[in-house]
């Protein structure tokens, strides 16, 4: 019974260090370093009605950062609704149709960061979502939402919002991953997770507002890995526990010995 506790404490201690000595890795990057790269406003084919209600351009400054890409709002005598999917098509971040989040890198998506650029002139972005396209499997487009408050987005920059990957329950308030298809549960966003076609920002402008300028920088797909310590110290603790287990062992074949 000590022995087999002794195990178990071992195998515990090992999932805590590889839990505890984790170190971040950005799998994937988009900076928009000179040019807006392969990123436009699609969805798809799925694009709102109108089109396109804003304007993409590269940004050789917007406010404290440099090369960035920089959205332009075309809202003016626009009222209702106004939106626009801003979207990898292809480049840095390759979205190319199923990516598997769960292995990209060989380690899998923790979470995904961006810095944004949220109006100066105005009262802001009226919504900010993050959004991935995935396919159901039955040849329907399904796509999860990630819902931010606008009233915590400051005027100007707001660097590392970051959403992990994982199930938070659903619901379209803030703070959740949901989806409006009726797949809202643990096993259908693991699912999504495995066959990602689309990713990127839904943004929705103030209505009947010129002049709105808004920007993204620093689109990053997270990982963690293991520190190389970690295994080292996880090799000793079973080491030790193997050891341990060869002198009890040693010492019950010594007893029965004794009383043939």
């Amino acid at each position: 019974m000590r022995s087999t506790s002794l195990l178990a404490a071992a195998v515990l201690m090992a999932v805590g260090l590889v839990s505890v000595q984790a170190s971040p890795i950005v799998l994937l990057e988009e900076t928009w370093g000179s040019d807006v790269g392969a990123w436009d406003m699609d969805l798809a084919g799925n694009s709102d009605a109108d089109g396109d209600d804003g304007v993409l351009s590269h940004a050789a400054t917007l406010g404290t950062h440099s090369g960035v890409l920089q959205i332009n709002a075309d809202t003016d005598g626009q009222f209702g609704v106004i939106r626009d999917y801003i979207t990898d098509t292809g480049g840095a971040v390759h979205m190319a149709p199923n990516v598997n989040f769960q292995t990209l890198g060989g380690w899998g998506v923790d979470n995904i960061s961006f810095d944004f650029h949220n109006d100066q002139v105005g009262p802001g972005a009226a919504a900010l979502s993050l959004y991935f396209l995935s396919n159901d499997g039955g040849g329907n487009d399904v796509i999860w939402y990630y819902n931010f408050n606008p009233a915590d987005l400051d005027p100007g920059w707001n660097d590392d919002l970051s959403v992990a990957m994982n199930w938070t329950g659903g619901g379209a308030g803030f703070g959740s991953w949901y989806t409006i298809y009726g797949v809202n549960t643990a096993l259908g966003f693991a699912a999504a997770l495995e066959d990602v076609d689309e990713i990127g920002i839904l943004l929705t402008y103030q209505d009947n507002l010129d002049g709105q300028i808004y920007g993204l920088d620093n689109f990053q797909l997270n990982g963690t890995i293991p520190e190389p310590g970690t295994y080292g110290m996880i090799g000793f603790a079973l080491v030790s526990v193997a050891a341990t287990f060869r002198r009890k062992l040693n010492a019950a074949w010594a007893g029965v010995r004794s009383r043939a």
